[in-house]
């Protein structure tokens, strides 16, 4: 995929007639569109253009003579996951169309409209581009929260973390223990009894939470 939005996209042609080629082609200069670009008829000429020519985007008809669009479309799902696929097609039908969108295409072209083939294909990679973004500032999430895990984990500190309403959501294990034995002391002053070898402790659990709840479920 694409590291730089200014390089020119990476088409990969799956086309078994040069002239239809060379129109989709010249249809993508009339949109303005900067690319590079590479054909294919066959699947095994397929699979080498997906690892070698790394396209943004497969543009494919949908029958040819030795190979089929439904066939490189699955073949680019299972290789390169979410890039732009797009049938341009003369014969293809309406409920072919459907089926087709349903299987993971993102959108098709008629033959007999190729000037609708370069928004299409900036659209998809805007698209592709967004999902990207989004994927990465997940994946970045997600890590964020783990390191902070970790380091409420193995902190010997006592640190603790409240929402504005001051109820617990998340303390180190310290903070743990000292809300248990907060719990402790105050069923025992409510009994009136406590062991004198935990008056102490318990005292100073009392000073940390007075009347707070501690979740423990992160220590």
């Amino acid at each position: 995929m694409r590291n730089n939005m200014t390089e020119p996209v990476r088409i990969l042609l799956v086309e078994d007639v040069e002239r239809d080629a060379e129109l989709a082609l010249y249809e993508l200069k009339r949109a303005g569109l900067v690319f590079q670009s590479r054909r294919v008829e066959t699947e095994s000429d397929f699979r080498r253009e997906l690892s070698d020519f790394k396209p943004d985007v497969v543009v494919s008809d949908f029958s040819l003579p030795r190979f089929s669009g439904r066939a490189a479309l699955a073949i680019a799902r299972q290789v390169e996951g979410d890039i732009p696929f797009i049938f341009v097609s003369g014969t293809i039908g309406e409920d072919v169309a459907v089926e087709a969108m349903k299987a993971g295409a993102n959108d098709y072209v008629m033959k007999i409209n190729l000037a609708r083939l370069g928004p299409a294909i900036q659209r998809e990679l805007r698209e592709a581009e967004g999902r990207r973004k989004g994927n990465v500032a997940e994946a970045a999430l997600q890590q964020s929260e783990v390191k902070y895990r970790d380091l409420i984990g193995q902190a010997s500190d006592g640190i603790f973390v409240t929402d504005r309403e001051v109820n617990f959501s998340s303390s180190t294990r310290l903070l743990c223990n000292a809300g248990v034995q907060r719990s402790r002391a105050a069923r025992a002053e409510r009994r009136g009894h406590l062991p004198e070898n935990e008056r102490a402790a318990c005292k100073h659990a009392l000073l940390i939470f007075p009347k707070s709840k501690a979740d423990c479920s992160s220590g």
